[in-house]
């Protein structure tokens, strides 16, 4: 299936009803839905992408429930995190799904209607009639597997992931769709090679706020990379544009078992090399929300050089062990020359996807709101508070230092010298001290056993 004429897919996806080309779909969305095929079309990983229309005055009423159920279960959820930090989220989406799902049973289509239209107008996405683009995926549904955890995302509310609609099987094909509201474009280096720093902080902001988002639902995205950050706007005005967070086919939802999970085994690994962490090249199914913000980093880290972060071209032919052979190699095999430089923001802007590159998962940013405080000094031409020179282990590896950086090392390096030498000193004297103390409890024990000796005789 992979690699199917796209004109020729449009034609399995959709039929023709009162004029319009509507999904084939058993979906109760189907009959609201008018998509388009101009001889172009855009790739989605595995997918196709299409654009079109999702008209909700002609929607049948079970659509609009089907709409207004997670938006309305969203609205309830109130997620915590336990001792570890993970979120219980989708736990408590599920416990909430019965009494939702009654409540949007209850409600009339008017009311419906005018629930979804106000939502979607305060997301920016339209009202009664919303532009959407529809992913379908040229992988069988056993292979690009979707469960009750992909219902999860949809009616995901936040400016910085894209928001999902809906997902179901193609009738007949059976191949699985996705629908989403329509962006403008992808984000790659391509796009932002000629923009200034302070786009590319305002990408990196936009993403790192959407995943931060998704961490507090529970989500562990697993595929973060250049193609799957989109943008919305005027590209030639990049400094107004939003980025959102995209595709979830793979991602992973925080302590929850699934019978007959078919999305990840155990000691398998799923994402994309060039920007997995190296304890996703490891194991894909014990992760945590860290190994998107490493991606994250990785990401970055092209967009601003222009090199993908491994540096070695066949990393999509390798084996699980050689590529997680190859990340461990990394601080001494790239480095990002390309922004080195005596300039403080840029320094700091280093010293940023250093730290969200550590290979350590410990070692990266505690929290998002670290990495945010950094990014908010950096843009005002600081350096950041989280994310020294001296500390990460990439700078000076992965990322040629700077002369700002090599006087830090040095101011650094000389203060540890000060340091060494005040302890040794200190040692010393008290070593001195020691012994003459200890020599002269020596010296009086001496006298005592003499004169008892002499007195005894």
């Amino acid at each position: 299936m992979i690699g199917v004429d796209p004109g020729y897919l449009f034609d399995q996806i959709t039929r023709r009803s009162e004029g319009r080309r509507i999904l084939n779909s058993n979906d109760p969305l189907a009959e609201g839905t008018s998509l388009e095929y101009d001889g172009e079309s855009r790739q989605g990983g595995s997918g196709t992408i299409y654009f079109g229309t999702l008209d909700l005055k002609k929607t049948p009423v079970e659509g609009l429930r089907q709409l207004y159920l997670p938006i309305l279960m969203h609205t309830r959820l109130r997620p915590g995190a336990d001792q570890d930090g993970q979120f219980d989220g989708f736990r408590k989406w599920e416990e909430k799904r019965a009494s939702a799902d009654e409540k949007t049973k209850s409600m009339k289509r008017s009311e419906l209607l005018t629930e979804l239209e106000d939502t979607y107008s305060r997301l920016g996405l339209g009202d009664s009639k919303l532009e959407i683009a529809l992913r379908a995926s040229c992988l069988p549904p056993d292979v690009n597997f979707r469960d009750q955890r992909f219902d999860y995302i949809l009616g995901v509310r936040n400016e910085n992931v894209c928001y999902h609609f809906a997902h179901g099987l193609v009738k007949g094909w059976n191949l699985p769709y996705v629908i989403m509201e329509r962006m403008d474009g992808v984000v790659n280096y391509e796009l932002v090679e000629h923009s200034s720093n302070a786009v590319k902080l305002r990408v990196l902001r936009h993403a790192a706020k959407g995943l931060a988002h998704l961490h507090k639902l529970g989500f562990t995205h697993r595929d973060i990379k250049p193609e799957n950050l989109l943008y919305k706007g005027d590209k030639e005005r990049l400094d107004r544009t939003e980025f959102k967070i995209a595709d979830f086919d793979i991602a992973k939802v925080n302590n929850v078992t699934v019978k007959d999970d078919k999305t990840t085994k155990t000691n398998t690994i799923i994402g994309t090399p060039y920007y997995m962490s190296p304890e996703q090249a490891k194991d894909s199914k014990r992760l945590t929300w860290k190994t998107d913000m490493y991606s994250l980093g990785a990401t970055m880290y092209e967009l601003f050089s222009g090199r993908d972060p491994v540096g070695c071209p066949n990393v999509m032919e390798m084996g699980m062990y050689d590529i997680a052979d190859a990340l461990k190699k990394i601080p001494r095999k790239h480095k990002l020359e390309s922004i080195a430089t005596n300039d403080v923001q840029l320094q700091g802007i280093e010293q940023i996807i250093a730290r969200m590159m550590e290979p350590k998962a410990g070692k990266r940013y505690k929290n998002w709101d670290r990495l945010f405080e950094d990014i908010k000094l950096v843009e005002k031409g600081e350096l950041p508070k989280y994310a020294p020179g001296w500390i990460c282990s990439h700078v000076g590896d992965v990322i040629k230092p700077s002369k700002y950086t090599e006087r830090a090392h040095n101011s650094h390096r000389n203060l540890r010298a000060v340091i060494g030498l005040i302890l040794v000193g200190g040692l010393a004297i008290g070593g001195a001290l020691y012994q003459g103390l200890l020599g002269k409890v020596f010296e009086s024990g001496r006298y005592v056993a003499h004169e008892v000796s002499v007195n005894s005789k």
